[in-house]
């Protein structure tokens, strides 16, 4: 009878601990967002490009309107994402990570939300352009 309820019980916690694994490092907090004037392809594109050099395990995946980056780090093997979602008026973007990851990858969404906004501004646009035309 010990041994049937020894069995039953490690079942029991084997399907406990399979059922609560999230989908991943979105299934956190996000340790960053923000809202941004800007085209989800222009974001993703940049920081595609940044962390295909930068981690391993890189994967988009991209559906209605989401995009999700995430990647592994080098070194530290701390699992990373980005999730951007596009809104009517831009896009609303979160960093994600498992734990305490290099401050390179948040770094890298920071400067391409930066860089995106002052492409789209444009010729003539940009705010140092505006700031010296006054």
């Amino acid at each position: 009878m010990k041994a049937i309820q020894g069995v039953t019980l490690l079942l029991a916690v084997l399907v406990l601990i399979s059922c609560t694994r999230g989908s991943g490092v979105f299934s956190l907090s996000p340790v960053f967002s923000t809202f941004a004037p800007v085209r989800a392809s222009e974001v993703g594109r940049c920081i595609k490009a940044n962390w295909k050099l930068s981690a391993r395990d890189f994967r988009v995946v991209a559906s209605g309107g989401t995009i999700r980056i995430s990647a592994v780090s080098y070194f530290k093997g701390v699992p990373v994402g980005a999730r951007l979602q596009r809104r009517s008026n831009g896009t609303s973007i979160e960093y994600f990570e498992r734990r305490a990851a290099p401050a390179r990858y948040l770094s890298d969404v920071q400067r391409c939300i930066r860089s995106s906004m002052t492409a789209s501004a444009g010729p003539g646009n940009a705010p140092a352009e505006r700031a010296a035309d006054d």
